[in-house]
């Protein structure tokens, strides 16, 4: 192995013309005997609403299918988002999700200053489609219900493989109680909770057969 800047490197060569990320230390990373990995790159995404004031930075909504689009960083809910409701929603005020100690979901800390469709559906045959630039590892993905009167369905989370075909994934699935995007949900609303899944893709969709109202997707992903 060759230890690229001596000491404190960030990257080392593994094998000719490779190299990894090393986790910083103050000495000399091989000396100490750091575990050299790729850089791993997590974000999470709230999908608020098909307004731009509700999109993720940098993404942009689409009313045709994401995976059709020569533009990524794309999503679209099929068949749309509705319509607005008292504001503000709430997100805005609470910490939305959490499972066994750990936060799932929360939204309060994100900017709420402009009203924006908010609520989906009831309907058949929808899905949320998403198209990033880079391949990415879905860890979590959580659909936000309405309030506690229109609980979450579950739906299969599904990729494109690497000869365009959609398929299932294998990440596990599972309702978790919290609250919904209502302005009036209590802590009763059954949230769709799918991951982590392993597969790799740059296009990802979950696929309900049925749906009631809903409030809003996260998806959190790494590459």
């Amino acid at each position: 192995m060759t230890d690229l800047t001596a000491c404190g490197s960030k990257y080392i060569e593994i094998a000719k013309g490779v190299h990894v990320q090393c986790a910083k230390s103050g000495k000399n990373c091989l000396a100490a005997g750091a575990v050299c990995e790729p850089e791993k790159i997590e974000k999470t995404l709230a999908f608020r609403s098909s307004d731009a004031a509700g999109a993720p930075a940098g993404w942009n909504y689409l009313t045709s299918d994401p995976a059709d689009s020569n533009t990524c960083n794309t999503y679209r809910f099929s068949p749309g988002w509705t319509g607005t409701s008292f504001w503000p929603p709430k997100l805005a005020g609470v910490v939305g999700l959490e499972e066994n100690g750990k936060t799932l979901l929360d939204w309060s800390k994100m900017d709420w200053s402009t009203n924006f469709k908010q609520y989906i559906g009831p309907g058949n045959s929808a899905t949320f489609d998403m198209n990033f630039c880079d391949s990415v590892s879905m860890k979590l993905f959580v659909a936000v219900p309405w309030h506690q009167d229109f609980p979450q369905r579950d739906a299969p989370l599904q990729y494109k493989d690497s000869s365009g075909n959609w398929q299932d994934s294998a990440a596990s699935r599972r309702l978790v109680t919290g609250y919904g995007m209502f302005s009036l949900s209590n802590n009763n609303a059954k949230n769709l909770v799918i991951g982590p899944a392993s597969e790799t893709s740059r296009f990802w969709r979950v696929k309900w057969s049925t749906y009631d109202y809903m409030g809003g997707f996260q998806a959190t992903v790494s590459r």
